[in-house]
């Protein structure tokens, strides 16, 4: 059975057309996905000192203490995550470039539909409207002390923002007592290059 060009083009367009329907709904669903983290640092300074200076970078940040536990040493922050603009505009013009695409493989394809699925496109607001309905939401960063340890469970971003916070504190001190490492008799040796 010979196959001729269109349908072997047909084919691969329709696969590719496929893909990038599912990658475009697969990329959507992630941009309003939680992302909660739980990361634990040891500390070298007092708790104290250190979740003072988390509450204030918490609280410039626009969370608030909510909640803590007297049996456990847990705190819970809360404060309102705000969507992207940037991110919506970015997922309404992806999802109407891809509309665009879709509705010109449809239109080769569907030669008497005209251009109608060419109106594919104007899906695209949809998309910044679900990002937008769905991003923005109530996010907590709970901080548990636990033996000279810190367990931070925030979102991911938020996360990395205090990370540089507390790992001013992960860095032992050095010790003034300690001399530095001498250096082997090796290590001034001449290489065998001229």
């Amino acid at each position: 059975m010979v196959m001729r060009w269109d349908s072997v083009a047909l084919a691969s367009t329709g696969l590719l057309t496929a893909l990038l329907v599912v990658g475009l709904m697969f990329f959507v669903r992630a941009a309003v996905r939680d992302r909660t983290q739980t990361q634990r640092m040891p500390l070298s300074e007092p708790v104290g000192t250190t979740l003072n200076r988390l509450r204030l970078f918490l609280h410039q940040r626009g969370y608030r203490l909510v909640g803590g536990e007297p049996d456990i040493p847990r705190l819970v922050w809360q404060g309102r995550v705000a969507p992207s603009w940037p991110l919506a505009l970015l997922l309404s013009g992806l999802v109407g470039a891809s509309g665009l695409c879709i509705g010109l493989v449809v239109a080769s394809v569907m030669p008497n539909w005209g251009g109608k699925p060419l109106a594919l496109a104007l899906l695209a607001p949809l998309a910044g409207m679900f990002y937008w309905q769905r991003a923005g939401r109530v996010a907590q960063v709970v901080v548990q002390v636990q033996d000279q340890a810190l367990e931070i469970t925030a979102q991911r971003h938020e996360l990395q923002r205090l990370l540089p916070l507390i790992r001013v504190d992960a860095a032992p001190a050095p010790d003034p007592a300690a001399s530095p490492p001498t250096p082997s008799p090796g290590d001034n040796a001449p290489t065998g290059h001229p």
